[in-house]
């Protein structure tokens, strides 16, 4: 077998099993959550469950899942759950708004002497102008990320809500089951249809 064979086996035979041992920590998750959400492990799972869906990402974007379709949302619905479920109450815009105020005031205060279209920028570089327009621009980040970050946690609220966060990794669990015996997706099974190109199961067999 060559390292390109091999690659592509080792590519197939791990994305299945990363997203079944997605949808299995998505299930302890929850179970955790309602038994016992103050402790140790919960934090452990819950961090564990975000490492793994970065993991699920990267074998999405190498094509490991050769997903399509259906069985593609699975992939990523169950990625983005494990990754936003520890960050979805954590406030990151007002950071990186400070942040992008702060680097503004730093670069303003390069502009000294310099001139853009024979435009002089100097009045920029100093004073209240720096302070106002670095504060104006730290503000618009601000905005724009505190938008998209109450959307995404709004979604990502309702896809960690127990049962729903249940029924994804169960969903995980089957997409992962019929990827590994050559079924593209559930769908795909109660057709009756393979991935002729996808067949994992063979490759144990052979």
């Amino acid at each position: 077998m060559t390292w390109d064979g091999l690659s592509s086996w080792a590519l197939d035979f791990f994305s299945p099993l990363i997203l079944i041992l997605g949808g299995i920590l998505a299930l302890e998750i929850a179970s955790l959550y309602l038994k016992e959400k103050d402790s140790k492990k919960y934090r452990i799972c819950e961090i564990s469950g975000a490492v793994l869906g970065v993991v699920i990402v990267i074998l999405a974007a190498m094509g490991g899942f050769n997903a399509r379709g259906y069985a593609s949302c699975i992939v990523v619905l169950g990625a983005f759950t494990l990754i936003i479920r520890p960050f979805r109450n954590i406030n990151i815009a007002v950071a990186a708004g400070l942040l992008v105020m702060l680097i503004m005031y730093i670069l303003l205060g390069t502009l000294d002497g310099k001139s853009w279209f024979g435009l002089d920028l100097s009045d920029l570089s100093s004073g209240w102008t720096r302070f106002l327009l670095a504060f104006i621009i730290g503000a618009l980040v601000f905005s724009m990320l505190n938008f998209a970050q109450e959307v995404m946690k709004m979604v990502g609220t309702f896809l960690n809500y127990w049962p729903v966060l249940c029924f994804i990794g169960a969903l995980c669990i089957i997409e992962g089951l019929c990827m590994w015996y050559g079924f593209g997706s559930l769908t795909d099974l109660i057709r009756g249809d393979k991935w002729e190109d996808y067949l994992v199961a063979p490759y144990l067999v052979h």
